[in-house]
């Protein structure tokens, strides 16, 4: 006997399938673009250090020439600025990523995730101010023989421990 009551294809199943497969690709691509920025950032920070380390990062400071001391230190912030930055990016990302997930359910831990992706935010932009600001002028961060000061140097250190910690 055989059935010919099944339907195996048509009606609203094309529509179905369109929406989701569409629904689908626009999160993937929401997902690598997210991913794709934190791996940029990433790769910038990796090519900074890889500068460093080809200026002299990893010896002992008395066994490079002072030009090159200053650009391996100099190389060195940078790769610090946008590794933070770096941090910021992929933090919001799994928040979003949460968030998307959730959808409109679970009102109070969207509030909660929106307030810890703020406060991240916040600490790692006033860690990067505090940076550079650390030192008057800020050259004096890379070449310790230019003239100035680094008298905030206790505070970058403590807002750097609670930025790590958060």
């Amino acid at each position: 006997m055989t059935d010919t009551s099944r339907v195996t294809y048509g009606g609203n199943g094309p529509l179905v399938l369109g929406v989701t497969w569409a629904e689908m690709g626009l999160a993937l691509i929401l997902i690598i673009l997210r991913a794709k920025t934190a791996s940029a950032v990433a790769l910038a920070v990796q090519s900074s250090i890889t500068v460093s380390v080809r200026y002299g990062l990893g010896n002992h400071q008395d066994l490079l020439l002072k030009n090159d001391l200053v650009k391996t230190n100099l190389w060195s912030w940078i790769a610090q600025v946008l590794a933070i930055l770096d941090l910021v990016i992929a933090r919001i990302a799994v928040i979003a990523f949460l968030l998307s997930i959730q959808g409109r359910t679970m009102y109070k831990s969207r509030y909660l995730l929106y307030f810890v992706g703020a406060i991240q935010a916040l600490i790692n932009i006033i860690e990067i101010g505090l940076i550079f600001k650390q030192c008057t002028p800020v050259e004096k961060l890379w070449d310790s023989d230019i003239p100035g000061t680094c008298d905030q140097v206790v505070i970058c250190s403590q807002v750097g421990f609670a930025q790590g910690s958060m």
